[in-house]
């Protein structure tokens, strides 16, 4: 059943990325947003807008 569980998030991130959208996650307490073209970004979430901290290397 985790297999089938990971493989539908993974489905799911990619349908989420071919329509231009960016994924969000954490990561050693860091939160993450990766773009659809792959760069990943340090943020912070402030009064429900995100605030980049710094770009990520891959």
């Amino acid at each position: 059943m985790t297999k089938q569980v990971q493989e539908g998030v993974q489905k799911e991130i990619l349908k989420h990325r071919l329509h231009g959208n960016p994924i969000f996650y954490e990561e050693d307490n860091i939160l993450i947003m990766e773009n659809p073209d792959g760069k990943k970004f340090e943020i912070n979430l402030e009064d429900d807008e995100i605030k980049i901290i710094r770009e990520l290397d891959e």
